[in-house]
């Protein structure tokens, strides 16, 4: 908004804010992991609201325009870290719980490293991406075609609605 890039890259909360422009660029699945010894993924109890319960690792929202608000934050204590390497590494440690995206944990799902959690009020979800630039500053050419080239991106590591389910 300040006019210090041309172009950004942002995820929710997927609402409209006046004076920018956004266009879909792809998305993430986020599950609910923990290692396998932690409480979580122990318990016979799958009651709703278990995962108050525990401390849920929460990666930082820097952003000034969502300062104080939380964002799939349902624990009562929570660690929060600043990028997702940190996140990953205290999951895999078993210090808390949280949703990750699915192509940064799968090889830790299948190695058993770390599992997805079953809770009914915990599912995770489809986390959307957005190329944003000012309305009254369209990019160029330049960052039209880097924006292009983001939507018609996909990843090999891409998996559908079943493979999620299947880890």
């Amino acid at each position: 908004m300040n006019g210090a890039a041309s172009i950004g890259v942002c995820g929710p909360p997927d609402v409209d804010i006046d004076g920018l422009d956004r266009m879909g660029i792809g998305s993430v699945e986020l599950i609910p992991v923990a290692a396998p010894n932690h409480p979580l993924a122990l318990a016979s109890d799958k009651r709703i609201g278990a995962g108050r319960e525990h401390i849920q690792i929460v990666l930082t929202d820097r952003s000034e325009r969502t300062k104080g608000i939380d964002l799939g934050v349902v624990a009562t204590h929570t660690w929060r870290v600043a990028d997702l390497s940190t996140k990953h590494m205290l999951l895999l440690e078993g210090l808390g719980w949280g949703n990750m995206p699915v192509p940064m944990i799968r090889e830790d799902l299948l190695s058993g490293r770390l599992v997805r959690i079953e809770l009914p009020d915990i599912k995770g979800g489809n986390y959307r991406f957005f190329a944003i630039h000012r309305s009254d500053a369209p990019p160029g050419p330049a960052g039209s075609f880097l924006i292009q080239k983001f939507a018609k991106q996909v990843p090999d590591w891409a998996l559908n609605a079943r493979d999620v389910q299947a880890l």
